[in-house]
């Protein structure tokens, strides 16, 4: 019996992990599973917990009205250390680069336990942008004996850190997993909404005000198109996009959406506008172009293949650009497409395979 502690704390880490665990517990005889929740983003978990039919064994409940990254690091880290002495996991999972997955790794690295990183070698090359999760990226894979790479990019950015080629295993990416199974049952119209999503902490204060300034100059250009923003809980995107956007009568601010609710929106959009890399691989996979509100991306496959293009929070560029992806039909079109290199919807089959060949 191979003991698996799976760690996670927000919502995409509960989506790109919860095909893994779904697979894993096909498995009851192979695996004793154990999973722990931090609740860094408890009131956006619950929901996603309760359509994935993920039961916790144990939730931190760590999450405080303007909580700081220390905090979340450190309550992680001590409670997670603890939990981690009495369960003796064989292998301690986490996903991507959230403050949850880096105290909890190295809690388990301390107690010499094996850690398995899913969605190893995303890099920047930037501790700044994103931050934190670049240098908590850097510091999981450091410290993993299984690196789960979504892509061949990942895999090369593990290898030229000099990362043993033993550890690094090539998945896909679980969110693919989920996606493949999400197929729209009728063709939207895809001509009047474009999506926008902001939550990163690096855009907050003036380079979310400008962000937030280039839509209601497009939503006063464009005023055939609907612009629906879920806003993200935390005050520092809610209070400025309820400032700025309230008034504007084809701009819709609603709550965060169930993960679903979400793709079946994505799906409909003409234009997506974000700074989310999860929702820039849900683009790539739907075909729906995205413009990425942010300096840099990890994601750079699907700039290389011209899903996406990079437009950062500079107010005249973003304005500039999506004013001619809307006008400009061809150009439109040319990034209207498909591409699958985050994977083909075998990634949790992968991951787990991995585990099942332990000797």
């Amino acid at each position: 019996m191979i003991k698996i502690m799976i760690v996670f704390g927000t919502r995409p880490e509960t989506i790109k992990l919860a095909p893994v665990i779904k697979e894993l517990k096909k498995y009851p005889k192979k695996f004793e599973i154990f999973i722990l929740v931090s609740g860094q983003h408890n009131q956006m978990l619950e929901p996603f917990l309760s359509f994935y039919k993920i039961k916790p064994n144990q939730n931190l409940k760590i999450m405080t009205k303007n909580q700081s990254i220390g905090h979340i690091f450190s309550e992680v880290f001590i409670q997670s250390g603890k939990i981690i002495q009495k369960f003796k996991p064989d292998y301690l999972m986490v996903q991507g680069d959230t403050t949850t997955a880096a105290a909890a790794a190295w809690a388990a690295f301390l107690a010499k336990v094996k850690i398995a990183h899913l969605e190893a070698g995303l890099r920047t090359g930037d501790f700044a942008d994103p931050y934190p999760e670049e240098a908590n990226r850097v510091i999981i894979d450091r410290i993993s004996d299984a690196l789960f790479a979504p892509t061949k990019s990942a895999i090369k950015n593990l290898e030229s850190e000099g990362i043993e080629k033993q550890k690094i295993f090539l998945t896909g990416n679980t969110v693919i997993d989920h996606l493949k199974t999400f197929q729209a049952k009728k063709k939207f119209d895809c001509k009047k909404i474009i999506l926008l999503t902001l939550h990163r902490r690096e855009s907050f204060g003036q380079p979310l005000e400008n962000v937030l300034k280039a839509i209601v100059i497009l939503a006063k250009k464009f005023p055939n198109f609907q612009i629906v923003f879920p806003i993200h809980f935390n005050p520092n995107v809610r209070k400025p996009a309820e400032q700025i956007l309230g008034n504007i009568s084809n701009v819709d601010l609603i709550e965060p959406l169930r993960h679903l609710s979400l793709l079946k929106l994505l799906n409909k959009s003409f234009l997506v506008l974000t700074d989310s890399g999860g929702v820039i691989e849900e683009a790539a996979y739907l075909g729906r172009p995205v413009l990425v509100l942010r300096e840099k991306t990890e994601r750079i496959e699907s700039i290389k293949k011209g899903v996406a293009i990079l437009v950062g929070r500079d107010e005249k560029k973003i304005v500039s650009m999506a004013s001619e992806l809307i006008l400009d039909q061809m150009k439109r079109k040319k990034m209207t497409k498909r591409i699958f290199d985050y994977g083909y919807g075998d990634a949790a089959r992968n991951v787990t395979k991995y585990f099942l060949n332990l000797k």
